[in-house]
């Protein structure tokens, strides 16, 4: 009876080791998956609201100031 309650205690001691060790590998993780998704991101924002404008051609919103990035005008 002492060996299944030992052998209990180290199930569950070597499960929650690897539910740790599983997190701070995770957590080493996102600081490169950050960079990159800023990277793809393109441009810089300043963190201001732009009022979109509509593309009198093909409809689509750009920045006012900026061609439209989907017919080119």
């Amino acid at each position: 009876m002492l060996w299944k309650i030992l052998l209990l205690i180290a199930i569950i001691v070597a499960v929650l080791y690897g539910f740790k060790m599983i997190s701070r590998a995770s957590d080493g993780r996102q600081p490169a998956a950050r960079k990159t998704r800023k990277k793809g991101r393109g441009t810089e924002s300043d963190g201001q609201a732009v009022d979109l404008v509509k593309c009198g051609n093909c409809g689509a919103f750009t920045a006012p100031g900026t061609p439209c990035s989907n017919c080119g005008q």
